[in-house]
């Protein structure tokens, strides 16, 4: 199992030309298994050492309850949710004739943001720019909003051209090559 785990990853990018529209569902990117490790070995940590806190702080109850216990609290929410993205994370786009719908998800479970399709305008890709990778944008009641994050150059040759295709065929006049 290791073996298919370390193993340089493409990018697994699916379309799919539903009855709604297109469809095109894209996996995170998988970073270094070493990433993976340190997220791990953070968590028990911080579980660990956060509930022991909690522990002495429950047996000494002091007479006004300190906020450390909320700021471990949303530092644990938060590396359990990045960790869960990075291992079953999705972008799921939409594109239907009236909505371009972004989804980001992990296994399954996600919110969907919906935009009016003929008001979606400049659709490009956004080079990188220092630690930030290069990413898809639009620009929508005056202000850039992204569409796909992490992609090459590659990436959004392809994934630009199929989703201006499916955006011209839907009527949209709106798009700016």
């Amino acid at each position: 199992m290791w073996k298919l785990f370390l193993q340089p990853f493409k990018r697994q990018i699916l379309y799919a030309e539903e009855g709604s529209g297109l469809r095109i569902s894209i996996r995170v990117r998988r970073l270094d298994p070493l990433a993976y490790t340190f997220l791990a070995i953070w968590l028990s940590g911080w579980t660990i050492f956060g509930i022991k806190g909690i522990d002495a702080l429950l047996e000494n109850t002091p007479s006004a309850l300190p906020l450390w216990p909320l700021g471990w609290a949303f530092g644990e929410i938060t590396v359990v949710v990045v960790a869960l993205f990075l291992i079953g994370g999705r972008e799921v786009l939409t594109i239907t004739p009236d909505f371009v719908k972004c989804k980001r998800q992990i296994f399954g479970i996600g919110l969907t943001r919906e935009y009016f399709l003929h008001e979606v305008l400049n659709l490009r890709y956004q080079l990188p720019m220092g630690r930030r990778p290069g990413q898809l944008a639009f620009d929508y009641e005056g202000r850039t909003l992204r569409l796909v994050s992490d992609v090459d150059g590659d990436e959004a040759v392809e994934l630009l051209g199929r989703i201006r295709q499916k955006m011209r065929g839907c009527g949209a006049e709106t798009v700016q090559d």
